[in-house]
């Protein structure tokens, strides 16, 4: 399956959505610059609704392309929130969208706390043809 490599926001701050930054589990080992990453996002108590007011925040239109530096996204219902699982050409534009966007994007429509994430080196990835 991979390495699996832990990324949590270190600070949630309830007040204005921040993370405050970013922490890895105690297991990582240091990553080489400029490797694909995908991240699994598990939004607890959110909703679908929720998740497109996000989008909607975000000026992206589904099916139409996404973030710099995103290679693919896609979201679905859980049985207790929303996940959402992206391919970033980097953890660097991954942790700096996340700390500008959906931090405090997903504060603002209401998904209570951050998302569990599971962060997993890119060995391989397929693009459209």
């Amino acid at each position: 399956m991979g390495t699996v490599d832990g990324l949590y926001p270190s600070a949630y701050n309830g007040t204005n959505g921040s993370f405050g930054g970013w922490r890895r589990s105690a297991v990582d080992r240091p990553k080489e610059l400029g490797m694909a990453i995908a991240v699994v996002m598990d939004f607890t108590g959110g909703t679908l609704e929720q998740y497109d007011q996000v989008i909607e925040k975000m000026h992206f239109t589904p099916g139409g392309p996404g973030a710099a530096g995103g290679l693919f996204h896609w979201s679905t219902a859980t049985p207790d929130g929303v996940r959402v699982t992206d391919v970033w050409q980097t953890r660097e534009q991954f942790e700096a969208f996340s700390r500008d966007q959906i931090g405090p994007v997903t504060m603002e429509v209401g998904i209570p706390g951050p998302p569990a994430i599971t962060v997993y080196d890119v060995h391989s990835y397929l693009t459209a043809g």
